[in-house]
C-alpha cells in the first residue's frame, strides 16, 4: 500500500510539474493561431457578469487581435510597437506603446517571447479536477510589476496546446477564457493586425486625449485598463 501511495505522489508530482514545460514548448513551437473563444466573467461570489464571444489572432513576437462579436463588437489588437483598444459604444480607442505596457498586459503571456521577463510562473495543481479537463496541465503567471491590475493569470495547456486561459483581478473577478477550433502555426501576414481607425471616435493616446470631447474618466491607470476593457 505504502509502494502504491508513494507511485501516485510520484505520478501526481510528474502531472504538475509539466506545465511550464508544456508553455514554454508553446512558446517555441507556436508561431501563430487563430481560435474562436468564449469569455465569462464571475465576481468573487461566482455570479456571472460577463458572457460573450469572439475570434482570436496572434502571430509571434507581440502581435495578436481580438475581435469580440456578441453580444457588442470592441477590438483589442497589437501591431507589434502599438497596443490599440476600441471601444465600440463609446467610440473610443486607447493607443499605447507595447513596450509600455508589456509586463501588465495578460494577452502578452500568449503571443509573447520572453514571458519570464515579465511574470514569475510556476506549476499548480487543477483546483476544479473533472473528467474533460483531467488531461490540462496548469500554469499559474504572476506579474512582476506591481499595480498590474489583475494579480495572477492561470493557463490550462493540452498537448502543448493552449486551452483556457484565466485571469483574476484585484476585485477576485475571474475572467475565463475558453478557445475551440482552434489552428496553429497558420500563414498570418502583418496586415491581419493592422488596426483600422473608425471615423469620429475619440483617441487617448498614452493617457492623453486627442479629441477635445474625451472625458477625463477616459483617462485611466494604463497598467489596468486592458483588464478593464476585458471585463466591460
Amino acid at each position: 500500500m505504502n509502494k502504491i501511495f508513494a507511485a501516485f505522489l510520484i505520478l501526481s508530482f510528474n502531472v504538475s510539474a509539466d506545465g511550464v514545460s508544456d508553455l514554454n514548448t508553446f512558446a517555441n513551437n507556436i508561431s501563430s493561431m487563430s481560435s474562436e473563444f468564449s469569455q465569462v466573467v464571475l465576481d468573487k461570489k461566482g455570479l456571472k457578469l460577463q458572457d460573450v464571444q469572439g475570434v482570436m489572432l496572434f502571430k509571434r513576437p507581440n502581435k495578436f487581435r481580438w475581435d469580440y462579436l456578441k453580444p457588442y463588437q470592441n477590438q483589442i489588437i497589437s501591431d507589434g510597437e502599438r497596443l490599440y483598444m476600441y471601444d465600440q459604444d463609446l467610440r473610443q480607442v486607447s493607443i499605447n506603446p507595447i513596450a509600455k505596457v508589456a509586463g501588465s498586459t495578460p494577452l502578452l503571456i500568449i503571443a509573447g517571447k520572453n514571458v519570464e521577463k515579465y511574470f514569475i510562473l510556476k506549476n499548480i495543481d487543477d483546483q476544479n479536477y473533472t473528467e474533460a479537463n483531467q488531461n490540462i496541465k496548469w500554469v499559474e503567471a504572476t506579474p512582476k510589476e506591481e499595480g498590474a491590475g489583475f494579480s495572477k493569470v492561470i493557463l490550462g495547456l493540452s498537448d502543448n496546446k493552449l486551452s483556457v486561459m484565466k485571469i483574476v483581478d484585484a476585485f477576485e473577478h475571474t475572467t475565463t477564457i475558453s478557445f475551440k477550433n482552434a489552428k496553429y502555426n497558420i500563414s498570418l501576414v502583418d496586415n491581419d493586425f493592422l488596426f483600422k481607425l473608425p471615423d469620429g471616435v475619440d483617441v487617448v493616446q498614452s493617457g492623453t486625449p486627442s479629441n477635445a470631447t474625451a472625458s477625463s474618466s477616459s483617462i485611466k491607470n494604463q497598467d489596468a485598463e486592458i483588464l478593464t476593457f476585458i471585463n466591460d
